[in-house]
């Protein structure tokens, strides 16, 4: 099983949830994201709070991680890939 948190720690923008999004859609996509579509993300990150209480030291951050991950992965963009 993948460790997500240790995966989100390879990404130096981590610590910022809005970077973090960014980022993780250049990772995955081979196309451009749409601005919609990065903001459902990023409320999955989040869990609908304001981004900057993101931080990958939250009591459920490996839960918030993989239902990130879940949803990007099942983005048609991704099976474009």
């Amino acid at each position: 099983m993948l460790d997500v948190i240790e995966f989100a720690k390879t990404f130096e923008s981590h610590y910022s949830a809005e970077n973090f999004i960014d980022d993780l859609c250049d990772y995955l996509f081979h196309y451009p994201v749409s601005a919609s579509r990065k903001a459902h993300l990023l409320n999955f990150l989040t869990d609908g709070n304001e981004p900057t209480y993101w931080t990958i030291s939250l009591v459920d951050a490996d839960e918030r991680l993989r239902k990130l991950l879940r949803t990007a992965l099942n983005f048609p963009e991704f099976q474009l890939h």
